[in-house]
């Protein structure tokens, strides 16, 4: 799900998209690979 995710950001899927997001939520958009590497990296079990 993560690879179909970095996917679509890396292609721009989501290049032509308008402002209503950003409309409906009240805020800039938060990019969607960074939440998914660091959402990851907390749920990755420790080593050792």
């Amino acid at each position: 799900m993560l690879v179909s995710i970095a996917t679509s950001v890396r292609h721009g899927f989501l290049d032509g998209t308008t402002s209503d997001l950003v409309d409906l939520l009240g805020r800039q958009l938060t990019d969607p690979l960074t939440v998914a590497v660091e959402t990851s990296a907390a749920l990755r079990p420790e080593r050792g």
